[in-house]
């Protein structure tokens, strides 16, 4: 059984059903806490309303970029030194390319823009159920998906609830 399957099968416990791809989903029943989530790397969710008025930093670029057109790969940093990895980033490779969370903010303080290709997050060194907020929010706002890699080097997919 390969990487992808076994953690899938082990996310395939209590709370968590198949969907027609064969990942789990979540059920209706939220998460109870860490332990609960430590067993989901997939977990979809129903977007939660958002009252943010604030845009995250560097929103403007990446939504410009998506009305004209293209699909830009975009990281959201939310280290210690997310400042100086997101202007690494933008110098790189354009500046639709990068998104932050201050250090100290909370995620839902700010309004994601909408990547249809979702994001990838970078919060290494966070805990798991802060990587889940940060997922949580910015797929609230509309993006499809979030891969969070946090804590050490682990992984964790925020994704919308497929319609049955």
């Amino acid at each position: 059984m390969d990487g992808q399957r076994k953690a899938c099968a082990v996310a395939a416990g209590a709370g968590v059903t198949r969907n027609r791809t064969n990942l789990p989903k979540s059920t209706s029943e939220p998460a109870r806490g860490a332990a609960e989530l430590a067993a989901r790397p997939i977990v979809a969710i129903e977007p939660t309303a958002l009252t943010a008025t604030r845009r995250a930093p560097f929103a403007r670029d990446v939504e410009s970029a998506i009305a004209a057109g293209r699909r830009p790969n975009v990281y959201v940093f939310a280290t210690a030194d997310a400042w100086d990895r997101a202007r690494r980033r933008r110098e790189s490779h354009g500046a639709d390319s990068a998104l932050l969370l201050p250090p100290g903010e909370a995620p839902d303080a700010y309004r994601w823009p909408v990547v249809p290709g979702g994001v990838f997050v970078v919060a290494v060194g966070r805990p798991r159920t802060i990587a889940f907020e940060i997922g949580r929010a910015i797929v609230s706002c509309g993006t499809p998906l979030a891969t969070v890699l946090y804590g050490a080097d682990e992984m964790l997919i925020v994704r919308r609830r497929l319609a049955a």
